[in-house]
């Protein structure tokens, strides 16, 4: 049997990446060039961001090229008006220990030629090789270039950029078997909004090296990045006067980008340099229209498609290269499992191989070309919340919000699963390298998970209604039983707001949480403040069910930040104090006082931990922010001591809810079971607290279900028997304070890099 053979149609960044993986694979190949040399004097600029890196470093390209440029170190947002309204100095740093590498401008022709120069055999490398026709049989494929010869092979790869000559062959293969439907619909996938002139330019004075800027105006946009040698990579975006798709979309001529560049040169896109300045000192400069989208289907029998002619990226977050990269890598993987499956695989094998590579790629690609679209809208100020944010908010940005948002691009990267993985030391795992197994969660988990909740609600708020509102409390017992039981009243009221401390101090802690600051969670206070007016019965599962729904993410669990701001982990446990001390002290000791003291207790405890924590800020003389921390566990030590208070003040008022009254059975010496049961009928109070604890006692069965999921923890149904055990004996708010301990310590470790080796030939250190 012949040896299983590719042909790729492309000498681009994504074609040349899957050749070395070919090779390193040791699959056979060849790979077809239009123009008459591989690395021709087109495109612009190219940044290498960590996930492409990444799979570079695997591939032996990455040194090469580290050495020939300098990284971007700084990064900075100008207005237009030329005015500076963010500057981070440390973006280069976050980005290398985060993720392990740098971001790195270059001329996109160097990286070409590099990938080049990695192979060990170049002679699979043809030039002046125009394909004019694609067919695809049962058994294989030809390809007939331009000079007439005549490819065979078993795969035919397109990586010839977004007017793809294989994609539209593959159209026409279609079309011929399948006559009136339209498999591949291009006018609807591309779309074209803005055109740019991408430049390299000596960079104008007032340009220091290793640094990247963005510039914000309404309808246009710069991006400039320092590269090797003193020279400037930038990107200059217009809006154009309407959307156009497919075919109707425009092409530019140098006449069009010389009445641009005049027409705009006056802008000031950093302090003393305009933009006239930039083109002025041009290397090269090019106009093209920014076209974006993604087809449906990526690949028909034997055809499939790679880059940019598949997924257009909006170049402007420099995504685009790098998902090419990644596209690569998923496809030489499947690839290489059908080979090793069945040496060289069939029609049908190989079929599912590319439908793996598409639905591992549809989704993510997807979402890159989404999020550049929404970085150029953004960036062009196209809304007025656009222009809030970016000239009101971005220089309250700090480097961790950057990181939070970042993250999600790299740590999902793939890996030659075939081939070794140098050691990484980045702080922030890859996907593929940890325990946990972040998965999103279905949407219609969390309506169940309402649902539930409000049953529980209508059914006994009924009951509720009964209960009259007590103003005050009157003590009934002397000093001494005060230390051995409190009148009911007090002793029920004690054990309900003590078991509501435990809710709060979710609510707080989930508020700061960095993944969640966008969401409705993002602050404590309002479900307080709702708390007062409507009660805890209620917003205690109106609060759980947005939090399953929030939570729903695959990055909420990995890759966003796990841990909490470090001064602020620090004043949870004091700002509890403060807060609720004074009602505790109440309750035992006041002969009358105001019922609503809990309920500001309750209401107000974000605003006591927020000032707390600035002042722990400002004393604190240690390292309380950086990469380190967070990605780190620092807080989790402060975090488990303040959970460590909500179990033991929520299991005195559990034990003190109901007295004994001698009665010493086995099964009354249990509080929840004591609550119900001895009471002669359902009172108002006693109901209001079994809504509270089956409420707690629902999510905590949830959160449960919900570590195993994604394998944070092997919880089973021997571990939710347990924890309802541990409910009954000591009450839901204290097993939910210990699970959300225990949780803390649990996901911590699910994140941390493991220790052993990960897939075929991958070798890690721990960070």
């Amino acid at each position: 049997m012949a040896p299983f053979r590719v042909i790729i149609v492309g000498g681009s960044i994504a074609g040349l990446a899957l050749a070395n993986m070919l090779e390193q694979y040791d699959v056979d190949y060849v790979l077809l060039e239009k123009y008459p040399t591989i690395a021709p004097q087109v495109g612009a600029g190219f940044a290498i961001q960590p996930n492409g890196a990444r799979i570079l470093q695997q591939l032996g390209c990455y040194k090469p090229l580290e050495a020939a440029n300098e990284p971007v170190n700084s990064l900075s947002n100008v207005s237009y008006d030329g005015s500076l309204r963010m500057y981070d100095p440390e973006f280069g740093r976050w980005l290398q220990e985060s993720y392990g590498s740098k971001m790195r401008f270059m001329d996109r022709r160097k990286i070409i030629e590099t990938l080049y120069e990695n192979l060990r055999d170049k002679s699979k490398i043809l030039t002046s090789h125009e394909v004019v026709k694609i067919f695809s049989h049962s058994d294989g494929a030809e390809i007939e270039t331009k000079v007439g010869v005549v490819f065979h092979g078993d795969l035919i790869v397109g990586a010839d950029g977004i007017h793809s000559r294989v994609r539209q062959e593959m159209q026409r293969i279609a079309a011929e078997d399948t006559p009136g439907r339209d498999l591949f619909p291009e006018d609807d996938a591309y779309t074209c909004e803005y055109r740019a002139i991408f430049g390299i330019s000596k960079a104008p004075e007032g340009i220091i090296p290793d640094q990247s800027f963005k510039w914000f105006g309404e309808g246009r946009n710069y991006l400039c990045a320092s590269g090797p040698n003193g020279t400037l990579y930038w990107i200059f975006d217009m809006k154009n006067e309407e959307k156009t798709q497919g075919k109707s979309i425009p092409r530019y001529t140098e006449d069009d980008m010389f009445q641009a560049a005049a027409l705009y040169r006056d802008d000031v896109i950093k302090e003393g340099v305009t933009f006239g300045d930039l083109f002025d000192n041009r290397i090269r400069a090019t106009m093209v229209p920014v076209e974006e989208g993604i087809l449906k289907n990526c690949f028909y029998k034997r055809i499939v498609l790679l880059g940019d002619s598949w997924h257009k990226v909006n170049p402007l977050g420099g995504l685009g290269g790098n998902t090419a990269i990644q596209s690569a890598t998923i496809l030489i993987n499947e690839l290489k499992d059908a080979i090793l499956a069945e040496g060289n695989p069939s029609e049908a094998r190989l079929g599912l191989a590319l439908q793996h590579y598409q639905q591992g790629r549809q989704t993510k690609s997807s979402g890159v070309v989404e999020q550049s679209r929404q970085i150029q809208k953004m960036e062009a100020l196209e809304t007025p919340v656009a222009r809030f944010i970016q000239l009101k908010l971005a220089k309250y940005f700090s480097p961790e919000s950057m990181a939070n948002a970042m993250c999600q691009w790299y740590a999902a990267a793939p890996r030659l699963k075939h081939l070794p993985l140098p050691p990484q030391f980045n702080l922030l795992p890859f996907t593929d390298e940890i325990k946990m197994k972040p998965k999103s969660r279905s949407k219609n988990i969390a309506f169940t998970f309402g649902l539930f909740l409000a049953a529980m609600v209508f059914i006994l708020y009924p009951h509720l209604q009964q209960e009259e509102t007590i103003v005050t409390y009157e003590a009934k017992k002397s000093i001494v039983s005060k230390f051995t039981g409190l009148d009911r009243d007090r002793s029920l009221q004690l054990h309900y707001n003590l078991s509501i401390t435990v809710i709060t101090a979710i609510i707080s802690i989930e508020s700061y949480r960095r993944s969640l600051h966008l969401s409705l969670l993002a602050s404590a206070l309002p479900f307080g403040i709702a708390s007062i007016f409507v009660g805890w019965e209620f917003v205690a599962p109106a609060y759980f069910t947005l939090f399953v729904l929030s939570t729903g993410t695959k990055s909420y669990y990995y890759p966003c930040p796990r841990s909490i701001d470090l001064a602020t982990a620090q004043a949870f446990f004091f700002a509890y104090l403060v807060n609720y001390l004074p009602s505790i002290v109440c309750t035992f000791g006041c002969s009358t006082f105001p019922s609503s003291l809990w309920s500001i207790s309750h209401a107000t405890l974000p605003l006591t931990i927020w000032p707390l924590a600035k002042w722990i800020a400002r004393r604190s003389t240690g390292n309380i922010r950086g990469p380190a921390v967070l990605w780190g566990d620092q807080d989790i030590k402060y975090t488990n001591r303040f959970f460590y208070l909500m179990r033991v003040f929520s299991l005195v008022g559990y034990l003190f809810s109901v007295p004994l009254k001698g009665d010493t059975s086995q099964a009354k010496l249990i509080p929840l079971y004591r609550l119900v049961v001895q009471a002669s009928s359902f009172d108002p109070s006693e109901v209001r607290i079994l809504l509270l604890d089956v409420i707690m006692m629902t999510f905590l069965c949830f959160m449960i279900w919900d570590l195993r999921r994604i394998n944070v923890s092997t919880a089973g149904l021997s571990t939710i028997l347990l924890a309802i055990a541990n409910a009954l004996l000591f009450g839901p708010a204290v097993a939910l304070a210990q699970l959300w301990s225990t949780r803390e310590t649990e996901w911590e470790a699910s994140r941390q890099r493991r220790a052993e080796p990960i897939g075929d030939k991958i070798t890690t250190e721990k960070a």
